[in-house]
């Protein structure tokens, strides 16, 4: 398919994406058209200001200044289909530099899934070969690609497809907020533009760390110190402070949307909910309340609690901390900035909560292997040992100093904060396992549907059978959680809850049912 996708585009006026004639040279050309394939009009609709503009630091200014295409972004379409729709997508939200990438060119686009990913579907969108830099192509042999050396050769680009459940775990106007806020710290990528069910960011040369590297000392103190930043230096609105920790307020906005999943898988499987929860569910809800009461209590107000909270990433897995790979001479190579090589992404889950359960959590992530046999499985013997964790907390108190002569102070914020982690164990499993039962893919029916429908509203006319979600060479571009049994993985976090829970003396051992997941401290 090559031009008979013209798509009016408004972002401050209405405008046409440029989009390249039949005559336009192009040795390589492998796109045909689809004999299915209805044509489209005015699919995509751009909202906001004219976009494009950049502070003098070079980072592109948030808010209604980050450009937005109102179009669904199919990634079960076959590959061939995906890669124009991606293309046209970043014509028209006039991605620097990539308008250099004709529509002709779009079969020739390099995208690479990356794997791990939950929530989502990631991608890697790299240009064709032949769009190079003049600077670097020794001898151009082709006029084709004598058209297309230019200065420098367009960047490549992350592009996030949401999960299709991700709308009831995530509000993407708050998540869009917390991203302006972080681009005023220079904190994160950037945000490049976005779309009806995703957003394209920039591209870090960087690589993400393994689960072996979260237990590597050195790697971990880094990890510590970063983590300590982030939570100085994000200010809060008073307004996000008095609501108190996030993971609360999440608990009680998915409850609901979790109990219409398990009733209607307990429906079809008889015995899911006990087999996820490890009780009924009116059961684990009393249990939740009881924890949090329990919680609230030993700060002994709410407003003592309150004064807790600061900004946190919340989901610091291993795979959303990536190294920064620093050329020859960087002051990022010397010893005492090699921390800052390390960047957080993936600010999806961002909100207040308390260190002591931004902590928990990471060290919860220790436990999982992503990229396992069994992802959804836990590894309790992961679980960082004492002197691990001492080490870490140790790390996260001290880098608030700027020297070691109040021992006595540091020593006071470090009990204080392994007595904080302690009382938020159970919290992160809590929250993980409502998340995974709402992530479950109940109704595979339904989801192919919508897609349909959402196709049809762009033009597209597939058959059946050739609506296959994957390209000619069988590649599943649908996302890298197909493997991922959630129902498997929330029950193994609704275990940890239950167990940690008496271990605290929250609940009585009588109280539980189900196994026996105790972490070894």
């Amino acid at each position: 398919m090559t031009n008979d996708l013209n798509i009016p585009v408004e972002m401050k006026k209405v405008y046409l994406a440029h989009t390249p004639g039949h005559g336009d040279y192009h040795p390589h050309q492998k796109v045909g058209k689809r004999p299915t394939l209805g044509r489209r009009s005015s699919s995509f609709q751009s909202s906001g200001p004219e976009s494009g503009s950049e502070t003098p630091g070079g980072r592109r200014d948030m808010g209604l200044l980050v450009p937005n295409v109102r179009f669904f972004l199919d990634n079960k379409l076959p590959m061939s289909y995906f890669k124009q729709d991606v293309l046209r997508l970043i014509h028209s939200l006039r991605i620097s530099q990539w308008k250099r990438v004709p529509m002709e060119a779009a079969e020739d686009l390099v995208i690479k899934r990356l794997s791990g990913a939950l929530t989502n579907s990631i991608f890697v969108v790299e240009p064709p070969a032949y769009v190079k830099s003049a600077k670097t192509t020794p001898g151009i042999e082709y006029p084709y690609q004598a058209a297309h050396a230019y200065q420098s050769r367009p960047g490549k680009l992350l592009l996030r497809v949401y999960g299709a459940q991700s709308g009831n775990l995530i509000d993407r106007d708050e998540e869009l907020a917390i991203l302006e806020r972080l681009s005023q710290k220079e904190i994160g990528p950037k945000l490049l533009g976005t779309f009806s069910n995703g957003r394209f960011e920039q591209y870090l040369e960087a690589r993400p760390l393994t689960k072996n590297d979260l237990r590597d000392p050195d790697t971990s103190c880094q990890i510590a110190k970063r983590m300590r930043e982030l939570h100085d230096n994000i200010p809060l609105h008073r307004s996000e402070r008095n609501a108190g920790p996030a993971v609360w307020l999440n608990v009680d906005k998915w409850l609901s949307r979790a109990k219409q999943v398990l009733e209607a898988c307990e429906l079809k499987t008889p015995g899911t909910i006990e087999r996820v929860l490890h009780s009924d569910f009116a059961t684990f809800v009393n249990v939740t309340e009881k924890y949090r009461s329990w919680l609230y209590n030993q700060y002994g107000d709410w407003t003592r609690l309150c004064a807790q909270v600061v900004f946190c990433h919340n989901d610091t897995q291993y795979g959303n901390i990536m190294r920064f790979l620093p050329p020859p001479g960087s002051p990022l190579l010397r010893p005492q900035n090699e921390y800052r090589q390390l960047v957080v992404i993936d600010f999806e889950y961002s909100a207040p909560n308390t260190r002591g359960y931004e902590i928990a959590n990471h060290f919860s992530e220790w436990m999982n292997d992503y990229h396992g046999e069994k992802p959804e499985l836990l590894h309790l013997d992961k679980f960082p040992d004492k002197e691990s964790q001492m080490r870490f907390i140790n790390e996260y108190v001290e880098h608030a100093y700027d020297t070691f002569d109040e021992e006595e102070a540091m020593q006071r914020d470090i009990d204080q904060l392994v007595e904080e982690v302690r009382l938020w164990g159970p919290a992160p499993h809590l929250f993980w396992g409502i998340w995974a039962i709402i992530q479950a893919k109940v109704d595979p029916e339904a989801d192919r549907l919508y897609r349909e429908q959402m196709d049809a509203t762009q033009g597209y006319k597939f058959s059946h059978e050739n609506n296959s979600g994957s390209d000619e060479e069988g590649e599943d571009l649908s996302g890298a959680d197909d493997s991922f049994d959630y129902f498997v993985y929330s029950s193994e976090k609704m275990a940890v809850f239950w167990n940690e829970l008496i271990r605290l003396g929250v609940v009585d051992a009588s109280e539980y049912k189900g196994p026996k997941k105790t972490i070894p401290y």
